[in-house]
């Protein structure tokens, strides 16, 4: 009998604090979450950003005019050069024996050719005087001719023989630094094989690709900015391409840095190049429809401090994609609830629904 009492004792403890539990709940009251445009964000400029590539302003191959064996390479990958240092030098061997036998040619046609001339003007003398027939007068004057023209030929020859002499040695073709050494010593090459290739000192350039609908906007942006790493640099454009790539059916834009201090900047590392752009309609607030609500005229809550405040306003036109302008009752600093003000009701307390972050898929967590 003790035991049942007991029993009967727990039981109304149990019913007791159940409806307890019960009337704390009803008591709270839930405060509903709501959608919230805030129109600060509609701003006067907007960014729109191309990957882009820092390149040099002259980075070029290089390779001999002339072909031959390589007999030494002057410098390594990372090497600064002057303009005129002689990065490498071919075999002169037989550009020298070709000089040499262009030399003895040149040195007999030009003693002929001097004997020639002297010949010439005692032949002018004598025809002049009748003492020589023009028969005779026109064969040493043909002579005279064929002379001349064979010491010509052979003074060319020799300004030849000593270009390819000279184009044995591949020069720096201005200030820079070695990038790559593409071949060794002892290779034999080609006119124009590459050898190496050389980065110059001058101004960094910053590439970028555009399409065709986008060029507009390259040329009317208000300002350009390469940005890599947390940090960001202003550019100047330089050149929009006019030819389209062959790939990516896209146009070449090119940039260069407007400050000098880019030290910090390698070539060939990558980024973002950013486009200000004017908003055209930032003139206009816009709201989504469902955003109105009818009330002795059109209407908006504004979110204030966590309450629902009603804010007459005045309709401007229709947008595209479900917007309308508010011509008048709204200010840039307004907070617009955009979504289910028709169970909201005048000074209801709500909350901003928070976006689910991006490794928050579907907003579960």
């Amino acid at each position: 009998m003790r035991l049942n009492k007991m029993k009967y004792g727990i039981l109304i403890l149990l019913s007791l604090a159940l409806l307890g539990c019960e009337k704390k709940q009803s008591t709270e009251k839930i405060i509903r979450p709501v959608m919230v445009l805030d129109l600060s964000n509609q701003k006067k400029t907007y960014d729109i950003e191309f990957p882009g590539l820092i390149v040099a302003n002259n980075d070029t191959i290089l390779g001999f005019k002339v072909p031959g064996s390589i007999s030494k390479i002057n410098v390594l990958a990372g090497d600064k050069v002057k303009k005129g240092d002689i990065i490498a030098t071919l075999d002169i061997s037989d550009y020298t024996i070709n000089l040499e036998a262009n030399s003895q040619k040149y040195d007999a046609a030009k003693a002929a050719y001097t004997n020639m001339v002297q010949q010439y003007k005692r032949a002018v003398v004598l025809h002049d005087g009748k003492a020589m027939s023009d028969k005779n007068f026109d064969i040493i004057t043909a002579q005279y001719k064929a002379a001349a023209a064979q010491y010509k030929a052979a003074e060319q020859a020799v300004k030849n023989a000593n270009n390819k002499l000279d184009d044995t040695k591949l020069k720096a073709p201005f200030d820079g630094y070695i990038g790559k050494r593409i071949l060794d010593e002892g290779t034999v090459v080609g006119p124009g094989t590459p050898v190496v290739s050389i980065v110059s000192e001058g101004k960094l350039r910053v590439d970028i690709n555009v399409a065709a609908k986008d060029l507009d906007i390259i040329k009317n942006a208000n300002s350009y900015t390469f940005a890599r790493e947390g940090k960001q640099y202003k550019l100047k454009l330089i050149t929009i391409g006019k030819n389209t790539d062959l790939l990516k059916l896209t146009y070449p834009v090119t940039f260069e840095f407007a400050e000098g201090n880019v030290d910090d900047l390698i070539i060939g590392s990558s980024g973002n190049v950013k486009v200000n752009v004017t908003n055209n309609e930032y003139g206009d607030i816009t709201v989504p429809l469902t955003a109105l609500f009818d009330k002795n005229g059109s209407c908006v809550y504004l979110y204030k401090d966590g309450t629902a405040v009603p804010q007459k306003v005045e309709l401007g036109n229709l947008k595209s994609e479900g917007q309308i302008t508010i011509v008048k009752g709204l200010n840039r600093d307004d907070k617009v609830i955009i979504a289910g003000v028709h169970t909201i009701s005048e000074g209801e307390k709500v909350k901003i629904l928070q976006k689910p972050s991006p490794t928050n898929v579907g907003g579960v967590l």
